[in-house]
Parts: C-alpha cells; sequence; structure tokens
C-alpha cells in the first residue's frame, strides 16, 4: 500500500475577510489493493479564521481562567486582532497575518503552557505576544518585525528574548514539521479545532 499525503489550503475573498482553510489528507491505495471506487479516502478539516480564533481563546481561557474573574475567551482574540492592525496602520505589513494556518503556528508554540508560566494576565498576555512574535518572524511576508510593538506595558527586552529562546529551544523541531509534514499539521489543526466544540470531536487520519 502506497500512502501519500497532501495539504491544501484555500483561501476566498480576502476583502470580506472569509478566509477558509481545507485540509485534505488524502492515502492514495494501489489498485491491487481495493476497487477503483474506493481507492481515495479523504479526511476534511475545515474553519475559518474567526472560529479558530475562538477556539484559541476558548483554550487560554479554559486553561488559565483562574488568573482573574474578567478574563474572557474574547481577550486573546482582540490581542490578536489589535497586534495585526497596528502592524498594518503603521506601515510594518501591507496585508493582515491572522489566518488560519498561522492561528494553528502560533497554537502549536503555546499548547504546552501551563500556570507556572504565567501567574497573571499580565504574564500571560506577555507569553501570547512572544510567540506571536516568533510566529510572524517565521510565517510572515515581511523581512523584521518591530519588537517593541510585542512587548507588553512594562516587559523588559531581555525577559521577552529570554522567552523567545525558550521558545525556539522547545518548538524548533515542531515548528519545521508543522510546514513539512502535513499529517502533523492536520494533527495540531484538530487539536486546536477541539477546544471550540460543545462535544469532544475526535479526528482519524
Amino acid at each position: 500500500m502506497v500512502l501519500k499525503t497532501r495539504l491544501i489550503f484555500k483561501q476566498f475573498d480576502r476583502q470580506r475577510s472569509l478566509k477558509l482553510l481545507t485540509i485534505f489528507i488524502i492515502a492514495d491505495l494501489s489498485e491491487n489493493d481495493i476497487p477503483p471506487r474506493l481507492m481515495v479516502k479523504r479526511t476534511v478539516l475545515q474553519a475559518s479564521t474567526s472560529e479558530l480564533l475562538r477556539c484559541f481563546g476558548t483554550f487560554l481561557h479554559v486553561r488559565f481562567r483562574n488568573l482573574a474573574a474578567d478574563f474572557s475567551p474574547h481577550d486573546p482574540m482582540l490581542w490578536l486582532r489589535g497586534l495585526d492592525r497596528n502592524l498594518i496602520a503603521q506601515g510594518w505589513q501591507d496585508i493582515g497575518f491572522i489566518n488560519p494556518a498561522n492561528i494553528v503556528f502560533l497554537y502549536l508554540l503555546l499548547r504546552g503552557l501551563k500556570m507556572d508560566h504565567a501567574r497573571s494576565i499580565r504574564q500571560l498576555q506577555a507569553q501570547v505576544l512572544t510567540a506571536l512574535y516568533l510566529a510572524y518572524s517565521y510565517m510572515g511576508h515581511e523581512i523584521s518585525y518591530p519588537v517593541k510593538l510585542f512587548l507588553y506595558a512594562d516587559d523588559s527586552k531581555d525577559d521577552f528574548w529570554k522567552r523567545c529562546l525558550r521558545l525556539i529551544d522547545a518548538h524548533s523541531e515542531d515548528m519545521l514539521k508543522l510546514n513539512s509534514d502535513s499529517a502533523f499539521f492536520a494533527k495540531i489543526f484538530a487539536e486546536l479545532k477541539s477546544h471550540g466544540a460543545t462535544k469532544p470531536v475526535q479526528y482519524h487520519f
């Protein structure tokens, strides 16, 4: 049996901010294994940018809801959207960075975040902005991005770069794998999307 995987990204109607990501995991089987009509099996995952942002916000809210009574799943969404708009407004990028594939990349960097890493909303936001800086640097369209926009309030550059190095040390292999292994990408995508489900969701690849 010969297995092949293919990852297809589809984005529609950027002007209306309707960005859809469709993943096809395709198993191509030889004719000797099964009848031609059953030669291709597809598992399709689909989500818009807004949906994955909600899933990301829910993930952080569930894990860190004890940090503050007024911490909402919408807060992380505002952090991401606000920074993206600031970068466009200040001329650092021509098009928005926040799309399904980049949200999956950001989630990869933060999925292992624990309470020990953030004991306040301020520390949590600092962790998110640090991971977001790495996501922009690794996946963004521009050559460089201004560090100052990714610093939260009184956050120091030394602390910021230390967090960057810790994330790189912990996730450099997975960062490369996410872009080279479509099955791994689909797994992380499905895990992120499950945080927005009202019932547990299982995906089989």
